[in-house]
């Protein structure tokens, strides 16, 4: 089965999971979490991101983020790499911590955002850890619900505005809302094309249809390790195809596949650009 494409675009919101490799733990202990948060809050530095939830769990995480710019793969390896180098050392062990491919979901913010904001700090109920979220430490329930500081990943601020036009009037909204969700079935049982949440607009504005352009996704059993070289995608700037096929399926950044070609960053940028509008256009057509 083809791995799923990772859809990335400036101003795209979703819902980030990773587990432990076969269900291994990925948190030992309070330490663990508290360093996997430091890092998490220099990735939202560094790419430009705004983290909306949060929840730690033994064998897993969830994340809800924005990205501003078309960098989801670099950031999630900057992350889970980094957090898992740190904790290899600290643990003494050896081997991947985490289980493939992050899962990303891509989210339709004004009908889906708050119900998965919800989903993500209502796990530790759902598994029996607390009866009431505002009993675990490591979720972003009691950073929205509570003061925040410099130190949160949270940006509370964004999240209470939907709830109130005042601090106090939002976060006694915001808890109710989290506790009418308690019992009631997952807003993921809604995803469309096991990646989207949101309506049949919003997922035929994000589909890229890669059968028109030759480059159905390779089976990630058939696809060499490590990633192929640009050499070996792409012959010169005007190989659109190869240069689309790095990009999308290989996950190299425009800066690199421009560096490689010898051109300006911004020839790059065009062709991946015209290739987005020319795949959304014809998704309008049929």
């Amino acid at each position: 089965m083809s791995r799923p494409l990772r859809i990335e675009h400036p101003g795209t919101l979703y819902h980030i999971t990773a587990r432990g490799n076969s269900g291994q733990l990925i948190f030992f202990d309070e330490d663990d979490k508290d360093i996997f948060l430091s890092i998490l809050l220099s990735v939202l530095r560094r790419y430009s991101w705004r983290c909306y939830a949060f929840c730690l769990m033994g064998n897993h995480y969830h994340l809800v983020i924005e990205t501003t710019k078309a960098n989801l793969s670099r950031g999630m390896r900057q992350l889970n790499g980094t957090y898992a180098q740190r904790f290899n050392k600290k643990a003494k062990r050896y081997g991947h911590l985490f289980q493939g491919r992050f899962k990303a979901y891509i989210i339709e913010e004004d009908r889906y955002m708050l119900a998965v904001l919800r989903y993500v700090v209502l796990n530790p109920v759902r598994a029996g850890l607390c009866a009431h979220p505002q009993e675990y430490r490591y979720s972003s329930y009691l950073k929205t619900a509570g003061p925040a500081n410099n130190n949160d990943p949270v940006d509370t601020a964004y999240v209470l505005r939907r709830f109130g036009a005042t601090n106090k009037i939002a976060v006694n909204k915001y808890r109710r809302f989290i506790l009418e969700g308690i019992g009631e079935e997952s807003v993921f049982n809604e995803l469309k094309a096991g990646i989207f949440l949101g309506s049949d607009t919003f997922v035929g504005n994000h589909t890229v249809n890669l059968k028109d352009e030759k480059l159905q996704e390779i089976p990630q059993r058939q696809r060499p390790d490590p990633k192929p070289g640009l050499g070996s995608l792409v012959k010169n700037e005007k190989d659109k195809t190869g240069i689309i096929t790095a990009y999308l399926d290989w996950d190299y950044s425009l800066t690199q596949i421009a560096d490689y070609l010898n051109v300006h960053y911004s020839t790059i940028s065009r062709i991946v650009k015209k290739y987005e509008l020319d795949a959304k256009m014809r998704k309008c057509k049929t």
